[in-house]
């Protein structure tokens, strides 16, 4: 049977967005002892390491024809095999590309930034709120701390860009040195501004792609519609994001970026294990590392070894993207890790479940946005299960996007089929298996007395968006999509078919599951 008719002939249920604490991981089971002894020895490991400076090999650079940059994000599922084990990438537009950035540098408006010890970075301590800038001010106090940081320690020699990261990873591994920067991340473009060009009327018909015979390409009429401009780039006719209607921060509308020197964005992957994309407007180098999704799992039990304590503390602490770890520790400990600099007008592209951090030169800006390939699928439910894990709600429901993409399967890439065949059969199965345990114990299925909604998998819009946060899990965050239990003691929550003994401790005739399918 095909790929194609597999889906066809799929029958559903026709077969008869805070963080909890949690404890997930194994140290519990060490006696102090032990785990005294392990913390011994892991500290003399990272005495023998942390002066020891590792060659971190380069992730790699692309250069599209004119041609290839046509059809972004079939450019990247063309260069994504090879990529792929990187966790990173660089992409130089030809040298036509030369888009107007819309960031005014006397413009009056705005921003927060963020408070960055460099020194306790590895500490995992958190950010505070630093100051509010316009753009001019915030240049003024990036240069005049650039400027000064050379004369303190470079006033008679170059300041490179390997003295400088040398001076950064000095400071997160061995504090020699202490010094607070600002950072403007996670800037809102509806607040305050994209730096891409924005006069398309509506998405009706969107494609992202030029066609062959484009005769406005490199004009502001192109740079204002094409694929890779970041406010697009997510509802491009590739990416699967393209059925989230519902504009979300970061997500598939672009959040701004304004850095100075060592101003740093920690070791995390991106929501939902998505891929992300950055293009620099203008200003400084921004230094990149990135290991492949592949790795994740060795990076995060590396990290959980080098910093034991503090995962004992908060075992989901990668998930708050405070914590940073030297690249050459970790390449010490056999993972391999990348680097890149991102110059001016490039673009960053980071793959799925790839771990990635860095830190900027001095004074730039960027923006980035999620999308995803067919290829993220598969790896978007793992990001969902292991969300549940650490009661991390996840952006949007994993479970409507596969149902959303069934009523679309005509516009989706045979590539996908199978995979979303697999993704469709993991949730009807347990939720056949589910219910006849849940009814055997007592708990009463309303959904012929109580008129629920119907799901609607037109679309991922708002109304979608609220409907689901109705329907997440008291326990594990998730979205409750076709079933979820409640109990007469509070009809404000629900636990998914996982969790329904941990939602109270009234007995099982007091609860009842409620049906969508």
């Amino acid at each position: 049977m095909s790929n194609k008719s597999s889906l066809d002939d799929f029958d559903g249920f026709n077969k008869k967005r805070r963080r909890v604490k949690v404890n997930r991981f194994e140290f519990d089971s060490l006696d102090n002892s032990e785990l005294r002894l392990i913390q011994q020895v892991l500290k003399n490991s990272q005495n023998d390491i942390k002066h020891v400076e590792h060659e971190i090999p380069e992730a790699p650079t692309y250069y599209p024809t004119v041609e290839e940059f046509k059809d972004p994000l079939g450019y990247i599922r063309k260069i994504a095999p090879e990529a792929r084990p990187y966790g990173i990438c660089k992409i130089v537009p030809p040298d036509e590309w030369n888009p107007p950035c819309q960031i005014d540098l006397n413009s009056p408006m705005i921003f927060p930034t963020k408070l960055q010890q460099i020194d306790t970075l590895q500490e995992s301590v958190g950010f505070d709120e630093g100051k509010s800038y316009n753009i001019s001010d915030y240049r003024q106090m990036a240069e005049e701390f650039h400027s000064n940081w050379k004369k303190k320690y470079y006033e008679n020699s170059e300041m490179s860009y390997n003295d400088l990261a040398k001076d950064y990873w000095n400071m997160v591994d061995t504090r020699s040195k202490t010094t607070v920067v600002e950072y403007a991340n996670d800037i809102e473009i509806n607040k305050y501004k994209s730096g891409f060009l924005n006069n398309l009327p509506s998405y009706d018909n969107y494609t992202g792609v030029e066609g062959s015979e484009c005769s406005d390409m490199f004009t502001d009429s192109y740079y204002s519609r094409c694929g890779w401009n970041l406010i697009h780039i997510a509802r491009n006719q590739e990416s699967l994001l393209k059925f989230l209607k519902s504009p979300i921060n970061g997500i598939n509308v672009p959040w701004l970026y304004i850095g100075m020197l060592f101003a740093t964005f920690c070791w995390h992957n991106e929501d939902n294990y998505l891929y992300s994309i950055n293009y620099s407007h203008f200003g400084e180098v921004k230094q990149w590392y990135g290991l492949s999704g592949d790795e994740a799992k060795n990076f995060e039990k590396s990290v959980k070894n080098i910093l034991i304590e503090l995962f004992k503390e908060s075992p989901d602490l990668l998930h708050h993207m405070t914590t940073q770890i030297s690249p050459s520790l970790l390449f010490a400990s056999g993972l391999p890790v990348y680097q890149v600099k991102q110059t001016p007008k490039s673009y960053v592209v980071t793959f799925p479940k790839s771990y990635h951090c860095g830190f900027s030169y001095g004074f730039n800006c960027g923006e980035a946005v999620n999308f995803a390939l067919e290829d993220w699928l598969p790896l978007g439910g793992e990001a969902a299960e292991r969300y549940r894990l650490f009661a991390r709600p996840s952006v949007f429901s994993h479970d409507r996007l596969l149902f959303t993409l069934v009523k679309h399967q005509k516009e989706i890439r045979n590539e996908l089929l199978s995979s979303l065949v697999i993704e469709l059969n993991k949730i009807i199965d347990e939720e056949v298996i589910s219910r006849p345990i849940i009814y055997k114990e007592g708990i009463r299925d309303v959904s012929t007395i109580v008129k629920l909604p119907p799901n609607n998998f037109d679309f991922i819009d708002q109304q979608a968006l609220d409907f689901d946060d109705l329907r997440c899990c008291k326990l594990c965050k998730h979205f409750c999509i076709f079933s979820a239990i409640a109990c007469e003691c509070d009809r404000n929550n629900v636990s998914c078919t996982r969790h329904y003994n941990l939602l109270c401790k009234c007995p099982k005739n007091k609860k009842y599951l409620l049906a969508w399918a």
